[in-house]
């Protein structure tokens, strides 16, 4: 029997920003989404120490190990910061799509929750 992986902050974010990141480049273009990320997490720095540790490039996002030492309620903020200045009502149903069913439970940890309409 294959042994499932464990979920951490690590994990749960890389997933989030890629599928993120994914999502605004379907509209957009991938350097132009990378751009509006980027800036999000530069302008938010100091607010949210945590961005430091995640950056987004061409080929990925990366999220560094250090991500897992964050309270859950932290890293929730950071990612509630995104959906609300990109958009919470769309945005959230297309993550939600895009999200495996264990990462949005792992998510409500965060006090993150999707109310899907569609």
């Amino acid at each position: 029997m294959a042994k499932k992986k464990e979920l951490n902050n690590q994990k749960i974010a890389s997933e989030f920003f890629s599928n993120l990141l994914e999502l605004l480049a379907k509209n957009t273009s991938r350097s132009y989404s990378i751009v509006v990320l980027e800036q999000l997490r530069k302008d938010n720095m100091k607010k949210f120490p945590v961005l430091k540790e995640i950056s987004f490039g061409e080929k990925s996002v990366s999220v560094s190990a250090k991500v897992n030492g964050v309270e859950i309620q932290g890293i929730g903020k950071v990612f509630s910061m995104f959906l609300e200045l990109l958009g919470p009502n769309i945005l959230g149903e297309l993550i939600l799509e895009k999200l495996k069913p264990n990462t949005v439970k792992y998510l409500e940890k965060f006090g993150i929750t999707f109310v899907s309409n569609l």
